[in-house]
């Protein structure tokens, strides 16, 4: 399933965009958030389902980059060109899908079209309980599959009693883009028609992306993030940023009135809401 999808035109743009940032960002001169947060001030008319394409792509590069460059076939001392670099990634990672259309509009030459098609879900890299490598080409290290230096794989290695498969899914983790939860206000709206809502704003919302929590009554799900402060459901009060843990426990503990609770772990006070 990818993450994102879009028209040609739409893609070969956004491609060409991330390309420009990816550019700047990996000459490591300045924080990557704080390069994207410039880049989209300069480029106000990026709508957000496209901002979280061009940050998704850019953070999924630098997270797992030693991967990318393996499979870009980088020598030492050879520089891969950032569009090279996000070719592989979208494929790898399958963050869109590269349709034909699309790689004959980027003009990309036969050996790289032949290339790029040999390259593997990276997911398919690994069995099923993600406790080691498949064999790809060629066993790749753990630290170039991981993108997690060779010293530090080790030390961890030791930490894990050297059960590789607890570390494997442990860095399987680390390097994983976290959700977004959401609680709906209820007063406001039911959870089904906020669902509608949100899909009515954002017509190219991927709907695996939204999804219920499996818990809380109240929660959503956003698996790949986007920009929420635009959102007239958001600015109307209809939902608010909450992990599912929070609406949980304010759930469990259905305080009445009168009663005094004291939270250790509050934040802006979301909790008090339920």
């Amino acid at each position: 399933m990818y993450k994102f999808k879009f028209s040609v035109p739409r893609l070969t743009f956004l491609f060409k965009q991330t390309t420009s940032v990816l550019n700047e960002v990996l000459q490591f001169t300045s924080p990557v958030d704080k390069l994207l947060s410039n880049f989209f001030k300069i480029h106000k008319k990026i709508g957000q389902i496209d901002r979280a394409f061009i940050s998704e792509s850019v953070f999924i590069i630098i997270k797992n980059k030693s991967l990318v460059e393996y499979f870009c076939g980088k020598n030492i001392g050879i520089t891969i060109k950032s569009d090279k670099l996000l070719l592989a990634a979208l494929k790898i990672f399958q963050i869109v899908e590269l349709s034909p259309e699309f790689i004959n509009e980027i003009n990309i030459k036969n050996n790289e079209k032949l290339w790029l098609q040999e390259l593997p879900n990276f997911r398919d890299l690994f069995d099923e309980n993600a406790s080691s490598p498949k064999n790809i080409q060629e066993n790749i290290k753990p630290e170039i599959l991981f993108s997690f230096p060779e010293f530090l794989y080790n030390k961890f290695l030791q930490i894990f009693n050297n059960n590789p498969q607890n570390l494997h899914k442990f860095l399987l983790f680390q390097n994983s883009s976290a959700s977004l939860d959401l609680r709906v206000n209820t007063y406001k709206i039911k959870r089904e028609k906020l669902v509608s809502k949100i899909f009515e704003e954002l017509p190219n919302l991927n709907k695996q992306n939204l999804q219920q929590t499996e818990f809380s009554p109240l929660g959503l799900r956003l698996v790949q993030k986007i920009a929420l402060n635009k959102l007239s459901v958001f600015l109307n009060g209809e939902i608010e940023v909450q992990d599912q843990a929070s609406q949980i426990i304010g759930l469990l503990v259905d305080a009445k009135r009168r009663q005094m609770v004291a939270d250790f772990c509050a934040g802006a006070g979301g909790k008090t809401l339920l």
